[in-house]
């Protein structure tokens, strides 16, 4: 009977198959694991961030005194005179009369027939004849620029009733040099005579003086 040959050999065909599958699993892990290995490759770190330095802030400055304001001198007489050398008379009433208004003056009475005298300062710049109404009242308006220094008279006649019924109410008012003067509300009827309302004089520096009508 031969004896079992009990020498040991590991380069059989088993062993080498045994290695294979070995390797060949090393290999197929290896494979299927690289993508993560490149994944968590070495990171550089950092680079520190550096805050700016803040910049100081400018000082306000500091600013100059605001310069006085000149103070005007005050106006002279002459000045006074050529801002204040002017007369103005107007008349209103709010009904559909025909209210006249006559100014007699130094040089000469002004009236709806004589609106403005030759060489003379004064003239009517407004003269209705149609009378007006609550909404818009009527108008007659006389001013003189310069007025001759004397005597001045206003008056006022009712020409025509229209279709209102007297009396007719009419309100006056003159502004003059200094400040003006209101008149109170006059009632007028058809009697053909003029009624004066106010009377005053003017001298050479402007000055008014109101005197009693006739």
């Amino acid at each position: 009977m031969r004896r079992k040959d009990r020498e040991l050999n590991i380069f059989s065909m088993s062993a080498l198959d045994l290695f294979a599958s070995a390797l060949g699993a090393f290999i197929l892990i290896t494979l299927i694991l690289l993508p993560y290995y490149l994944k968590q490759g070495p990171q550089a770190e950092p680079a520190p961030i550096e805050c700016p330095i803040p910049e100081p802030t400018p000082e306000c400055p500091v600013c100059p005194a605001p310069a006085p304001v000149p103070q005007c001198p005050p106006p002279t007489p002459t000045e006074i005179k050529i801002a204040d050398n002017l007369l103005i008379m107007q008349m209103s009433w709010s009904q559909s009369a025909d209210v006249d208004m006559h100014v007699k003056t130094p040089d000469g009475e002004y009236n709806y027939q004589r609106v403005s005298i030759p060489g003379a300062p004064g003239r009517f710049t407004l003269d209705n004849r149609s009378g007006g109404s609550a909404e818009r009242p009527a108008l007659e308006i006389w001013m003189a620029y310069n007025p001759t220094p004397g005597t001045y008279e206003i008056c006022y006649n009712l020409y025509s009733t229209g279709s209102a019924r007297p009396p007719i109410r009419v309100g006056g008012r003159l502004d003059k040099p200094h400040g003006p003067v209101v008149l109170p509300v006059t009632s007028l009827r058809q009697t053909g005579r003029e009624q004066c309302v106010l009377k005053f004089s003017i001298d050479d520096e402007f000055n008014y003086t109101q005197l009693s009508p006739r």
